[in-house]
């Protein structure tokens, strides 16, 4: 039992000290986020569209108006979305709107980069954001 423990403690000391360098870093991306603008509009009030990355690629949130499901390809700073699939509910002519800015923006993104204040900022082809999301729970 001594010797359990000890190897344990021992493991957990590797650990803490980061002698591990080998083992992957969490991607940044992957997580919970809330969408806070889509180009340079904010979003509509109660729509809150969300973004859920996965560590094994799979996506899925809310467009504002329906929920989507999908997959993205993630390496270093580049990003990509497969097709997604999205129930087709409707809403009101504005939320809807907004919906195919935020789908339109998701099929653009070539990559990603993380704000100084810890936004994540979805990029096109030409560098520039296409959208800027925040930590969330309300994905």
């Amino acid at each position: 039992m001594r010797a359990l423990i000890t190897a344990g403690l021992s493991a957990f000391a590797i650990l803490a000290s980061g002698a591990l360098a080998d083992e992957p870093a969490a991607m940044a991306p992957v997580g919970a986020w809330t969408v806070e603008t889509i180009g340079d509009a904010g979003v509509l009030d109660q729509t809150e569209p969300s973004l859920i990355i996965q560590a094994d690629g799979r996506v899925n949130g809310s467009s504002g108006c329906n929920r989507y499901s999908g997959t993205a390809t993630l390496a270093d700073d580049e990003m990509g979305f497969g097709a997604l699939a999205t129930t087709r509910m409707a809403c009101a002519g504005a939320v809807m709107e907004q919906e195919r800015a935020f789908l339109s923006a998701l099929e653009s993104v070539t990559g990603w980069r993380e704000a100084a204040d810890g936004r994540l900022v979805l990029l096109g082809a030409d560098g520039k954001s296409l959208m800027v999301l925040v930590r969330g729970t309300n994905a």
